[in-house]
């Protein structure tokens, strides 16, 4: 499961700043983060793993991993990076390659 994750608490159309992706590996039980900005979604992104893990499981805190993720170089480019990262872990999924799918470069 992929999800992009946004940093906007106050819940408007035309808030938040950055983009990054979360995903859950259903087989594993376990979250990924992926941030192109040495993950400034952190929170945000542990907060929404944690609310989508305690509705459809125990409560608790989830495992969650920041995941090694090549890192934007201005600060405008996050929502493409968060796209990027999703492409890459479909193609790998796609291909059913049999490797981890811990750090997208």
């Amino acid at each position: 499961v992929l999800m992009a994750v946004n940093n906007n608490r106050e819940f408007t159309p035309s808030g938040g700043t950055h983009w990054s992706l979360l995903m859950y590996k259903i087989e594993e039980n376990v979250w990924y983060h992926y941030d192109s900005a040495e993950q400034l979604n952190y929170d945000e992104a542990q907060k929404l793993a944690k609310r989508i893990h305690d509705s459809r499981f125990t409560s608790g805190m989830p495992k969650f991993i920041t995941a090694q993720s090549t890192q934007q170089n201005n600060g405008y480019e996050c929502g493409a990076y968060a796209m990027a990262y999703a492409e890459e872990i479909a193609e790998i999924l796609s291909r059913k390659d049999p490797r981890e799918i811990k750090a997208i470069n």
